[in-house]
């Protein structure tokens, strides 16, 4: 009788996103390691997994120091490296992955970064490298996809796709800008900044941040949504290539309470907050603290006759935000379906959000979910 090999997964970055990760898989077949060069976040760590019980007899060890240290001398001894670390530092995780023939994703949300990573990926790599595969960009792109499935004809001159997706206080009135943070400021920041990709009209175009202005109903509450960059990831680019034309309109927008939009828009264009500055007031001005925040998530795809909406609020559940449970158990779904999916010859290793749009990955999102999923959130359709 053969003895069941377990995969062994490292996973780069103990923090906010990384310990749900890490939490999701540990009830799967996986070896873990977590990796942070803080001892801090380490020991909660420790502390967390040491006072819960999961489904699975796999080891998980842990390891204090430099992530691109410890890749490097260990590379070869995972077959699925996951970065949860900031932005910035994926380039080089993904880079000694790539030239390794080591399989590679992350959570991605950076425009710049993500496109170096699907080049070097295009060009060099011999395992599947995924980029952009949290929440979004990550499953709002996933959900996409399908939708475009859902509605796809040889004629599409109609077809629009929506994606909509935001974290939001779910009790309202805590500050004038209606918002707590619940993830990355930097990431925030840079949501807020730059420019836009969309399809209108069947033309790829760089919009303005902050602009696009609309109201939304999603899962029955009225909210606000506007242009923002980074989430809608290589789904824009997907969308451009179809065979016989490109989708005409495919937009990703941020949603949030009314009047935010606005407000960020004068602090950030009329009182001229530099980095820093903005950085000060969503640190202090938007803390959490004790507050539970709750995310909204659309995608909508419509033509003609043919129609296809998923909506869905997450909820904070007893050890995790609501913004930590979507984002980290999509990776965590992502990261099984890269391995279990995973075929004996595959010819294109930068994966495509395609990839990933199957049962299998509904299914371990939605266990994942079920496990702390509160009462009054509705179950994950697969």
């Amino acid at each position: 009788m053969f003895a069941l090999i377990m995969p062994n997964i490292l996973i780069l970055g103990a923090g906010g996103i990384g310990l749900p990760i890490a939490s999701a898989l540990k009830h799967e077949e996986y070896n873990l390691v977590l990796s942070d060069y803080s001892e801090e976040a380490i020991d909660k760590a420790k502390e967390y997994f040491f006072n819960r019980k999961f489904d699975s007899e796999c080891s998980l060890d842990f390891h204090i120091g430099d992530a691109k240290t410890y890749l490097l001398e260990n590379k070869h001894d995972f077959d699925i490296v996951v970065s949860a670390l900031p932005y910035y530092m994926n380039k080089e995780m993904a880079f000694v992955c790539v030239t390794s023939g080591v399989g590679y994703i992350d959570l991605g949300g950076h425009v710049e970064t993500t496109n170096y990573i699907r080049r070097i990926a295009e060009e060099d790599a011999c395992a599947p490298v995924a980029s952009d595969q949290g929440l979004a960009p990550g499953l709002v792109n996933i959900c996409a996809e399908e939708a475009f499935e859902a509605v796809k004809e040889n004629k599409y001159r109609s077809a629009k796709i929506k994606m909509a997706v935001g974290g939001l206080p779910e009790n309202r009135g805590l500050n004038p800008l209606d918002y707590i943070v619940t993830w990355s400021i930097d990431g925030l920041i840079n949501e807020y900044k730059g420019e836009a990709e969309v399809l209108l009209g069947a033309e790829k175009k760089n919009v303005p941040t902050l602009t696009g202005l609309e109201t939304m109903t999603v899962d029955g509450d009225e909210l606000e949504a506007f242009y923002t960059a980074g989430g809608s990831s290589h789904t824009i680019q997907s969308m451009f290539n179809q065979t016989s034309r490109p989708i005409p309109d495919v937009t990703y927008k941020t949603l949030r309470y009314p009047g935010h939009m606005k407000m960020v828009k004068w602090l950030m264009e009329d009182i001229e907050l530099d980095r820093d500055e903005l950085t000060h007031l969503f640190k202090y001005g938007c803390a959490a603290l004790d507050e539970k925040d709750i995310v909204k998530f659309y995608v909508e795809a419509t033509n003609g006759n043919l129609s296809y909406k998923r909506e869905h609020t997450f909820y904070a559940g007893e050890d995790f935000s609501a913004m930590q449970r979507s984002t980290a158990y999509s990776a965590a779904a992502a990261i099984q379906t890269m391995y279990i999916n995973r075929p004996k010859i595959l010819t294109d290793f930068a994966l495509d959000y395609s990839y990933f749009c199957n049962d299998l990955f509904h299914e371990r999102f939605r266990d994942a979910l079920n496990r702390d999923r509160p009462e009054k959130e509705k179950e994950w359709v697969v």
